[in-house]
């Protein structure tokens, strides 16, 4: 079955000033099945000069395995996408339908940004229907009452193919 592994570093709130929250998230998938490992972070500042030594200092003061720290200190952050969400949810609580618009796409350099340049994207909405394992098979059903086709799609992917449309992701 295909496998595949994307790393992630979320917060809630503004893009720019105090992340007090952060999490790094692996988001791993085998097949159409996917699944998380959450860590929390140290807090860090996202502000003009910001580049990757900030992220490390953020990683070498949080307490993780050494072996999740010594892969994500030969990573190199290249996209900071933020977006609006809404969440809606099944009357018996076993799915969930996340909602995201106003798409918004921030190249990342290594040493140092300012964050002027952002490709905003209005037009795109993304759609996700999250649910457990064992409620696959009525999944379907759901997803076909949607006024709409459902297509793989990932905001990282398209932020990547925005800034660097000759590079496989």
């Amino acid at each position: 079955k295909d496998s595949r592994k994307k790393m992630r570093i979320r917060w809630y709130g503004d893009l720019l000033g105090s992340i007090q929250k952060p999490v790094m998230e692996f988001k791993l998938k085998t097949g159409a099945v996917g699944d998380k490992l959450s860590f929390r972070l140290a807090p860090f500042n996202v502000e003009k000069g910001f580049g990757i030594a900030n992220i490390h200092e953020s990683f070498r003061k949080t307490e993780l395995p050494e072996a999740v720290l010594s892969e994500i200190m030969r990573l190199e952050p290249k996209l900071f996408n933020s977006y609006s969400r809404r969440y809606f949810q099944s009357a018996d609580k076993r799915f969930r339908l996340t909602v995201d618009t106003e798409l918004t796409y921030r190249n990342i350099y290594r040493h140092s940004n300012s964050f002027i340049e952002k490709i905003v994207d209005n037009k795109s909405t993304v759609v996700e229907l999250k649910y457990t394992r064992d409620n696959d098979p009525f999944a379907d059903k759901i997803s076909g009452a949607l006024p709409f086709r459902m297509t793989k799609s990932s905001k990282y992917v398209n932020g990547i193919d925005t800034f660097f449309p000759n590079l496989e992701v």
